[in-house]
């Protein structure tokens, strides 16, 4: 169940970022229920999963966020906010906050999550 992560850093360089078998298969039990997990407002997007651009990868706070996310479906713990993004030129956005929630919903297969652009 090897997975990676795919990171733009600040030069515009990409490198991968391997996320544990444990936390990988933590977020593979995630369903897709959005709302279970994070909370909204009339300002929330929906944006496609494909099109995130991550510009960090921590293992451990991926690992972290997978287990709140778990938590929060069940109701024992606060639903997240959702990402905060900027549009890019090319369409896509670049996450600012919430890396290690993205990298969950990637791992969990979602096809999109819940996020408010950055002004």
């Amino acid at each position: 169940m090897s997975m990676t992560i795919d990171i733009l850093d600040p030069s515009g360089e990409t490198y991968a970022v391997q996320i544990p078998d444990s936390t990988a298969r933590v977020a593979a039990g995630l369903r897709f229920e959005p709302e279970r997990y994070f909370w909204t407002d009339e300002n929330t997007i929906t944006i496609p999963v494909s099109d995130l651009v991550h510009t960090r990868a921590r293992p451990a706070g991926i690992e972290h966020a997978a287990e709140l996310m778990k938590r929060a479906y069940v109701g024992e713990q606060n639903r997240r906010a959702p990402l905060l993004v900027c549009r890019r030129p090319d369409g896509k956005y670049l996450v600012l906050d919430g890396n290690s929630t993205a990298a969950v919903a990637l791992a969990a297969g979602w096809v999109s999550v819940p996020a408010k652009l950055s002004p």
